[in-house]
């Protein structure tokens, strides 16, 4: 009887899920967007080099799903780089009346792994988990695995959002939340969007959960949009910017001296201006080094500060403007010693299921928010400096910030 049940149960759970997508919002795609997504991706494929086949087939068909008169123009660029194989392959391909597919008729690389490692690219470390969260029960597991963190105390979360490159401002496809060696992928796209707004509610809410990011606001207020009835989103609690919490740690008072992180990477300036094409550093402004933002403010005037000299003033200023303008990858090179492979960046998010690719992208791009953490807390062993007082105080000045607002 039972087993009727379950069978019953899991048949209703797979009608609800295909019923999910066939309701879903789709994504029209202009046709001069779509032309200019697809020379790019062809450029970013057999120029640059930068993505796989399976990267451009999945954009080709997503773009030619739309705008069948493109596919003639696929096909030429193939044999134009003399990808014979790709060009066959699209040649005798049948595309369908569907133009907003869910499911591509593409095999995922077979020797691709969730955990590849690559010399000049970081890695996911293997004993983070990673799982999909789609049905109803698998949003709630990760929900109540946030709720008890929470309870547990103390805790870094790290988290992000992935959208398709042709998606408008409130569309979201998935969600990506760390912690604890585990990592969820939230499929924003087709799971219930309630109980995706519940979790939401719980994670943003948690005093105790630090939710760690590059630019965590700019996710947040996406998601506000895309979920505006989540209250927690209105007024999030304790979301800290990495660039800011490292800002935080180079002027830590616990210290006596300033600048921690000559203790630590004491060619720091060497390593930005290799990475930069113009010497941004010595090009500062005092407009630019007094902009505010959620990533980038300058500890300003306290006991420790005004003793100072100007050079080491000047040296913590350097440092505080060259942190505001690296992105993620070059965050994770400069702390972890490793960039973040961004190949699959504006891949086709909403393609189900996605790539392992795609997968080990979007996990990393949450995990390496704890990764650069946990790099922190070493450093600040090594210097005395604790860093749970310097998280905790950072994040709270954000929310005391965002409260006047």
């Amino acid at each position: 009887m039972s087993l009727g049940i379950n069978i019953f149960k899991r048949n209703v759970e797979n009608w609800v899920t295909l019923l999910r997508r066939l309701n879903h919002n789709d994504i029209q795609i202009p046709v001069n967007r779509a032309y200019g997504l697809l020379r790019f991706s062809l450029k970013l494929r057999y120029e640059d080099k930068k993505v796989d086949s399976y990267f451009l087939n999945d954009i080709a068909y997503r773009v030619i799903c739309q705008h069948p008169s493109l596919k003639n123009f696929f096909e030429k660029r193939l044999r134009e780089e003399m990808d014979l194989e790709e060009a066959e392959r699209w040649e005798s391909m049948h595309i369908g009346s569907d133009k907003y597919p869910r499911f591509f008729p593409f095999e995922d690389n077979p020797n691709d792994d969730l955990y590849a490692e690559k010399s000049d690219y970081l890695s996911l470390p293997r004993s983070t988990s990673v799982k999909v969260c789609l049905k109803d029960d698998e949003i709630r597991e990760a929900a109540a695995t946030i709720k008890c963190a929470n309870e547990s105390g103390f805790n870094v979360v790290g988290f992000d959002c992935e959208w398709p490159p042709y998606s408008d401002s409130n569309y979201i496809s998935l969600i990506q939340i760390a912690l604890d060696n585990q990592c969820f992928l939230i499929d924003a796209s087709y799971g219930n969007k309630k109980i995706i707004g519940e979790l939401l509610n719980e994670l943003f809410s948690a005093n105790n959960l630090i939710k760690l990011g590059k630019s965590p606001i700019d996710d947040v207020c996406k998601l506000l949009r895309a979920y505006p009835d989540v209250k927690a989103l209105q007024k999030p609690t304790h979301v800290l910017c990495l660039t800011k919490l490292i800002n935080a740690f180079n002027t830590a008072s616990d210290y006596n001296r300033s600048g921690n992180i000559d203790s630590v990477l004491p060619h720091w300036k060497m390593f930005f201006n290799e990475f930069e094409h113009e010497n941004v550093l010595n090009n500062s402004t005092q407009d630019d080094l007094n902009t505010s933002s959620d990533c980038g403010e300058i500890v300003k005037d306290n006991e420790f500060s005004k003793k100072k000299s100007r050079e080491e003033q000047k040296l913590i200023s350097d440092f505080s403007y060259a942190m505001r303008r690296v992105g993620l990858s070059r965050l994770s090179k400069f702390v972890l010693g490793k960039a973040l492979d961004k190949s699959e960046q504006i891949s086709v998010w909403d393609r189900r299921p996605l790539r392992t690719s795609q997968i080990r992208y979007a996990a990393l791009d949450a995990e390496v928010s704890r990764m650069i953490y946990f790099k922190l807390e070493e450093w600040c062993k090594q210097l005395n400096l604790d860093i749970k007082k310097i998280t905790i105080k950072s994040s709270s000045v954000n929310d005391k910030e965002k409260s006047k607002n």
